[in-house]
Parts: structure tokens; C-alpha cells; sequence
């Protein structure tokens, strides 16, 4: 395997898991970082003394709200769960529903096609348990982004907010990696929907 990239403070490892069929209904805990750090996207001020935290969005952070709100209309297989945009990053939960269009490339019990496919989402967190230990099992036939993958959904959005924030700021540039956190368990949703709330209150205390 070669070396991986990005050895510098700036560096947003992965928690890919390996065999994971990244189409698989599931949740998605993604973190994006802007290139450098540069905090393109706004500021956190307090708007009164001794208040908690707020994000000011600039015109490039206003982008990033929208184009990650809007999502699901190009992406309907998909649901948003918590996000937040800060100066230099934004984190957001992507829910995978069940994809009619991949379906057949993929193996998708009917306890997971149920819970999935429900108006008010309530992630069956047994069922995504058993199917990790099966996938890991697998060998898959290629690792590069597939239509319907949370790969694919990042990276459409990454374009597009680049597209026009480049019309803004022609300096501003995307981190090349992303970081994904697959959610297997309540806890760690509930832990992580929190996480993203409370992000502008505990800036400075930790980053991202």
C-alpha cells in the first residue's frame, strides 16, 4: 500500500472502513475542511457579553448552508440529519435511505428496507451492526466511487460549492480529503447530533 498523503497538521484522516459498501442504507457522520484553514466560510462572535457562541456566516458560508440543505433534492435517497458550518469546516449527518436504483446491486434485507424507507427516520442500529460484520466478509470488486455513494453525494457537493464560491473569492479551495465516521450504534448518532449543535459554543475550546 502506498504511503497516504497529507502528513501535515491539515490532514483529515479517514475512517473508511474497509469491504463498507458506502451505498448501503446507513448513517454518515461527514467532516469537510477547507484548505489550510483558512476560514473562508464566516466567524464566531458573541453577539452579548457572557452569550454562548455564534456562527456569522459569510457570502462563501451562506453557500456551503445551501448547498448542503439542498442535498436531498438531487440526492433523494437521502436525508439530513444535525450539521453545522464553521469558519473552516462543516460536519453533517447524511442518512442513506433505501436507493430503488441500486438495489439490485446490493444486498438490502428486509429489516433494513423497512426502517429505511420510513417517513419519520428511526435508524434499526441492530440491523446496520449485523450488516457491517457480513460486509466486512465480502471482497469487493472496486473501491472507486459508485453512483449512489456517499463518495459520490461529497464530492457533487464539494463541486458545487466550489463552482460558485470561486466567483466570490477565486482563492478559496477544499482540504482534499474528507473525513466519514460510519454510525453504528444510537449512542454514538445521539452523541454526534449533540456534537454538531454545540459546535460554535465550544470553538476554541477544540477544533473540529
Amino acid at each position: 500500500m502506498k504511503p497516504r498523503k497529507f502528513r501535515n497538521k491539515y490532514r483529515v484522516d479517514s475512517t473508511r472502513k474497509p469491504n463498507w459498501d458506502y451505498r448501503r442504507p446507513g448513517v454518515y457522520y461527514i467532516t469537510l475542511v477547507t484548505k489550510n484553514r483558512i476560514h473562508f466560510f464566516g466567524s464566531i462572535v458573541k453577539r452579548i457579553p457572557n452569550s454562548d457562541n455564534e456562527m456569522h456566516l459569510s457570502e462563501l458560508g451562506k453557500l456551503a448552508d445551501k448547498f448542503w440543505q439542498e442535498i436531498p433534492l438531487h440526492f433523494p435517497f437521502v436525508e439530513l440529519g444535525n450539521f453545522v458550518i464553521m469558519p473552516d469546516h462543516m460536519h453533517g449527518m447524511l442518512i442513506i435511505k433505501n436507493n430503488p436504483e441500486i438495489k439490485s446491486n446490493l444486498t438490502v434485507s428486509k429489516e433494513e428496507e423497512t426502517s429505511f424507507n420510513s417517513n419519520v427516520f428511526e435508524p434499526n442500529f441492530e440491523s446496520i451492526q449485523r450488516t457491517y460484520t457480513c460486509s466486512i466478509r465480502e471482497n469487493m470488486a472496486s473501491i472507486s466511487p459508485k453512483y449512489g455513494s456517499i463518495s459520490t453525494v461529497v464530492r457533487s457537493y464539494k463541486s458545487v460549492v466550489s463552482k460558485f464560491a470561486h466567483m466570490i473569492n477565486p482563492d478559496f479551495d477544499w482540504h482534499s480529503n474528507y473525513h466519514d465516521y460510519v454510525v453504528l450504534s444510537r449512542n454514538a448518532y445521539d452523541n454526534m447530533q449533540r456534537y454538531t449543535l454545540n459546535n460554535p459554543k465550544n470553538w476554541g475550546r477544540r477544533r473540529t
